[in-house]
């Protein structure tokens, strides 16, 4: 790079104290770009189990959100793990403990403005391919993104894409295998194998 390139490359970047480039100016015979703030919260796994489940569908969505709910309801993105199944049908695996929750009680995922979420992990086919089923029916009647199962490999395998202020974002999810894993349980979740 020549001293020129240099000079004009310091005159439209900004360093931080650690060395990273945090921005870049246009140059003025460049069209500007508007800058873009998007909010993102990410959260952990996410279900109302157990009491919260009966308080959820008694309208209590809210008291259980608190203080959380604006800070949620006023993010671009929100992503959580989705750590049960949400139906009535569906026959429990021989372990504890499995989870399964009335469809009411999705109630609280909506009003948490959760946009994407997770559906590899250890609990989401706790009662066979009906209730998962039941589940991947509800997240898509609810418009919210999901990743990580699926009835196909393929469908498992597919990022979930979600677009805000045309900004995209992917994300991809994998499970590790338990041995309990191997019945026919008729749904797939992408697995890491160790060697």
């Amino acid at each position: 790079m020549n001293r020129s390139k240099i000079a004009d490359y310091k005159k439209h970047t900004v360093i931080d104290h650690n060395g990273y480039l945090t921005e870049f100016k246009t140059p003025n015979n460049a069209t500007a770009k508007q800058k873009t703030t998007i909010k993102i919260i990410a959260c952990g796994d996410t279900s109302p189990v157990r009491k919260l489940e009966n308080k959820v569908i008694q309208g209590k969505s809210s008291h259980i959100l608190g203080n959380l709910k604006p800070i949620l309801q006023n993010a671009d993105l929100v992503f959580a793990n989705l750590e049960a199944v949400y139906s009535n049908r569906g026959v429990p695996l021989d372990r504890v403990p499995v989870f399964r929750l009335n469809p009411k009680a999705f109630d609280i995922i909506k009003e948490a403005n959760i946009n994407v979420v997770s559906l590899a992990n250890n609990h989401m086919f706790d009662y066979g391919h009906e209730a998962f089923i039941d589940t991947l029916d509800l997240l898509q009647k609810n418009n919210i993104n999901s990743f990580g199962a699926g009835l196909t490999l393929e469908n498992a395998l597919k990022p979930a894409v979600f677009e805000t202020q045309g900004i995209r974002f992917g994300f991809i999810g994998f499970r590790d295998k338990e041995a309990w894993w191997f019945n026919d349980n008729g749904v797939i979740t992408p697995q890491i194998q160790k060697k």
